[in-house]
């Protein structure tokens, strides 16, 4: 079997930090992710909420435990459900965001 590789315009660094966000506007709607990865322009996370294509995001992203998180915002562009949740009948999101 050939591996495969996937080819990407810019680096995306695999890395998994803490993501607290809301929507931006002021809907209630607010939680915790994870990410999977991490690029220049954009974030890859785990997150417990289907939302819609284009739904903006207000993000702050914890790189180092005890400091102060980076505050971000971006507009989600893709969401898949993820396949496999290990005991637990709860759904969750891969979920492609590009920075503003």
């Amino acid at each position: 079997m050939t591996p495969t590789f996937e080819f990407r315009k810019l680096f995306r660094a695999d890395v998994i930090l803490r993501i607290d966000y809301k929507i931006a506007g002021g809907k209630l709607i607010k939680g915790k992710a994870y990410s999977k990865n991490l690029g220049s322009t954009g974030i890859c996370v785990i997150m417990p909420e289907k939302l819609r294509e284009g739904t903006e995001l207000e993000m702050d992203v914890y790189i180092t435990r005890g400091k102060k998180p980076i505050l971000t915002s971006g507009k989600i562009l893709w969401q898949t459900e993820c396949r496999y949740v290990p005991k637990s009948k709860k759904k969750y999101y891969v979920t492609g965001i590009q920075f503003n």
